[in-house]
């Protein structure tokens, strides 16, 4: 009888450590895959409406005369314009003005409103490229496309300019749904390489 009971109640204590061991296992790993999975939102950024209207979230911040000479960097259906000494890019045209508005940054909501001097130039059929990225894993910084001079950190040419200090080096990584980048960062006077980064966030320039 004792040999049967001990062996009862041995049989009972491991089936109760299974039944404690998986939750805790499938809980401590579940929140980590979600988080690898999370793809990189890719949003689609116009400040006009399908009227060539301003949109409603959008302000004019400053307007002035202006020219655009040429296509944006980032679409070739948008226009690099110049007011004074400032270079604008991503410029959009509105309807029924003579005028283009332009945007500093994707996530910015006030515009730049050029009256202009001169005809826009012809529009090409080169695709949108991404004009602004965010980083994820923990760093939210965000950065806009290098439309000027580069320069190289750890072997690879920069290619956005980001917020405190951060640059995206390279291409990025579309591979997998969520993307990845080489990052660097400005240390003491220098860049140094931070590493490959998640991508949280990619914006791209659009028309209607």
């Amino acid at each position: 009888m004792i040999g049967r009971a001990t062996t009862l109640v041995l049989a009972l204590v491991a089936t109760i450590a299974a039944l404690v061991v998986v939750p805790v296992g499938a809980h401590a790993t579940t929140p980590a895959t979600v988080r690898g999975t999370a793809a990189t939102s890719v949003r689609r950024t116009t400040v006009l409406t399908k009227a060539g209207h301003l949109r409603a979230k959008y302000t004019v911040a400053s307007t002035r005369r202006g020219r655009c000479w040429t296509t944006s960097l980032e679409n070739g259906r948008l226009y690099r314009c110049m007011g004074g000494d400032l270079v604008m890019d991503p410029c959009w045209k509105e309807a029924g003005r003579h005028s283009v508005v332009c945007l500093p940054a994707p996530w910015r909501t006030k515009v730049a409103r050029l009256r202009l001097t001169r005809h826009l130039p012809a529009t090409s059929r080169s695709r949108p490229r991404l004009w602004g990225l965010r980083i994820g894993d923990g760093v939210g910084a965000r950065c806009t496309a290098n439309q000027g001079a580069s320069f190289k950190v750890g072997g690879k040419w920069v290619s956005y300019y980001c917020q405190r200090g951060w640059v995206l080096t390279g291409r990025p990584d579309r591979s997998t749904p969520q993307w990845t980048m080489s990052t660097a960062r400005k240390v003491g006077g220098h860049y140094r390489s931070r590493g490959v980064k998640h991508l949280s966030v990619a914006w791209k320039p659009v028309v209607h």
